[in-house]
């Protein structure tokens, strides 16, 4: 997983890509089709086809037997996708012990300034 740390040094941001080991990949439902292996066109996605449906009996016909439907691309008709969504931090942790370090202050900064946030506007700052 390339992961990008930026900090300050001097006054200088710094932008430095790191290849952090990831633990295993397993199969997943595709997030895309749900596993149905196929998705409708784009023209069509989040439209409310309810009246279209009732009222073309010939649109409804071809709508409901897929004429619509395109393989999904996300998992190219499979109907699952492989996952790795999480760094092996106990490898990363021996790899990169510097920049796991920043995240961890990085992270840690975050917190801190969203409580500090949260106090301002609970006191009605």
């Amino acid at each position: 997983m390339k992961l990008m740390i930026g900090w300050t040094d001097d006054d200088a941001m710094e932008e430095i890509w790191f290849d952090f080991p990831t633990k295993p990949r397993f199969a997943s439902v595709c997030r895309e089709c749900h596993g149905s292996r196929t998705v409708l066109v784009p023209g069509l996605r989040g439209l409310d086809m309810t009246d279209s449906v009732r009222e073309d009996p010939d649109f409804a016909e071809e709508y409901f037997g897929g004429r619509y439907d395109q393989t999904c691309s996300r998992c190219n008709g499979s109907g699952a996708e492989l996952v790795t969504d999480e760094i092996d931090y106990e490898l990363a942790e021996k790899q990169h012990p510097r920049e796991c370090a920043m995240i961890r202050d990085l992270w840690e900064q975050q917190r801190a300034d969203a409580a500090y946030s949260a106090a301002e506007r609970a006191a009605g700052a």
